[in-house]
C-alpha cells in the first residue's frame, strides 16, 4: 500500500546497475512521513473507491503535534496532489469540523517534484531560521512559498497545469494581502518573495526580527500573472 516511489526518494533503492539512487527527501522531518502514512491509509484504505479517495481528518488524528500536522497539511495543499478543504478547529463548547482530503491521483513525476521542492524549502528554512509553523501567518507564508516553488518547477518540467485553480487563487490572495510580493526583473522562481517569520532555535520570535508584512496596493497586484 505504500507507494514505491516514497521509498525510492529516500535513497534506499538502487538503479538497474546497482547504484544507490539519490536522496530526495533531505531536510524533511520524519513527522512528514508519519503524517503521510496516516493520510495515505485513510485515502486509499478500505472502501476508498466508494469514497472517491476522500478522507476526513482533524489535526489531532495524525499522532503528531497539531501545529506540525497543520504544517504538513499546508504542504499537501501546495503539492497539487490533493484537493483539501480545511475544517474548523475545536473551540470550547463548539463542535469542530474535520478537514476533507481528496486525492487527485498524481503521477510519479508530480510526487517527485513536490518532494524535491519540499526538501529544498525545508533545508532553506533551516539555514535561514525561518518558521514553518507556530502562527497562521507563518504557515500561510510557508504554504505560499512552497506553492510557488512547486508550480514553477512543474511549469519548467512540462507538467500541466503548473498551478491548480486553488493554488493560483491562493497565490493571488497572498499577493493581495501582503504575504507575497512581486520582484521585478527576477528569474521566475525568484519573481515572488514571501514574508517569512524568523525564529531562534527555541522557536521564539526575536523582537527585533519580527516580520512586518509588506504594505501592498491590492488593485496593483491582483492581476499579477500566475503561469498556466
Amino acid at each position: 500500500m505504500v507507494p514505491h516511489f516514497w521509498v525510492k526518494c529516500m535513497g534506499v533503492d538502487r538503479d538497474k546497475d546497482g547504484q544507490r539512487l539519490p536522496v530526495l527527501d533531505l531536510g524533511i522531518h520524519a513527522s512528514f512521513w508519519k503524517y503521510s502514512l496516516v493520510l495515505w491509509n485513510a485515502v486509499v484504505g478500505f472502501g476508498c473507491v466508494e469514497k472517491n479517495f476522500t478522507a476526513k481528518k482533524t489535526m489531532q488524528d495524525f499522532g503528531i503535534r497539531p501545529a506540525t500536522a497543520l504544517r504538513w497539511t499546508a504542504a499537501y495543499m501546495a503539492s497539487g496532489l490533493f484537493d483539501i478543504r480545511l475544517g474548523r478547529r475545536h473551540v470550547k463548547g463548539v463542535k469542530g469540523e474535520p478537514s476533507i482530503y481528496r486525492y487527485l491521483n498524481g503521477t510519479e513525476q508530480e510526487w517527485d517534484i513536490f518532494l524535491r521542492c519540499l526538501s529544498w524549502l525545508c533545508r532553506k528554512d533551516k539555514s535561514r531560521h525561518e518558521s514553518q509553523e507556530g502562527s497562521e501567518g507563518s504557515i500561510a507564508a510557508f504554504r505560499a512559498a512552497l506553492t510557488w516553488a512547486v508550480g514553477v518547477t512543474r511549469k519548467n518540467e512540462g507538467v500541466h497545469p503548473a498551478f491548480t485553480h486553488a493554488n493560483s487563487a491562493y497565490l493571488k490572495e497572498c499577493l493581495a494581502n501582503g504575504i507575497a510580493r512581486e520582484v521585478p526583473g527576477s528569474q521566475l522562481l525568484h519573481k515572488v518573495e514571501f514574508a517569512r517569520t524568523p525564529t531562534n532555535r527555541m522557536g521564539v520570535l526575536e523582537k527585533a526580527a519580527q516580520v512586518q508584512y509588506y504594505e501592498l496596493d491590492r488593485e496593483e497586484l491582483i492581476d499579477f500573472p500566475i503561469p498556466e
